[in-house]
């Protein structure tokens, strides 16, 4: 119809994620590396791709739809100054939602523009426990449970759903438009 004409003119093309149907859609997140050491030896020297300078806030995060870098909260090479840096990618890249991997603790975030929430635990050790700064990183492994769930949870679409049950659960905002 007319909405297919719009996305297919390119008026609108952060919009083309509408038009697919999940049993067309072969979706999967970037591949992660087994052990948290070689994420960080595949990821932290990368620049981030709006400063084109390394994170500025020391926390560098990597979208897990398409592998971009970048700092986490508004850096100098940041457009738009009413959110944060993941809000404005997923807007402006996978429509409104994104998954990030935080590369100096092993956070994740689930990112709903303009809303935010922490993530699964994608990186943990033996007992549970997720990456600690002053640890041997090769101990902390990719939970690949936590990783499909996270891909299952994208491809059904239930990232804001996701988002908005933590903010209830919570009761409070959780650096929303800032991330």
């Amino acid at each position: 119809g007319q909405l297919t004409q719009i996305i297919n003119s390119q008026q609108m093309p952060d919009l083309g994620f509408l038009l697919l149907d999940r049993k067309d859609l072969n979706f999967k997140l970037i591949n992660l590396e087994p052990n948290y050491f070689e994420l960080s030896k595949s990821y932290r020297l990368k620049k981030c791709y709006l400063c084109n300078d390394y994170t500025q806030n020391e926390r560098p995060a990597l979208c897990l739809l398409c592998g971009t870098v970048m700092c986490s909260f508004t850096c100098s090479g940041s457009k738009q100054a009413t959110m944060g840096n993941l809000n404005a990618h997923a807007q402006k890249m996978h429509g409104g939602s994104s998954v990030y991997l935080n590369l100096i603790n092993g956070d994740s975030y689930l990112v709903s523009t303009p809303f935010s929430c922490p993530g699964p635990l994608l990186y943990m050790d033996k007992i549970g426990r997720g990456v600690e700064m002053k640890a041997d990183w090769n101990l902390f492994l990719l939970d690949e449970v936590a990783f499909f769930n996270l891909r299952e949870a994208f491809i059904e679409r239930k990232i804001p759903q996701k988002v908005f049950y933590s903010r209830l659960k919570a009761e409070s905002a959780w650096l929303d438009d800032t991330l």
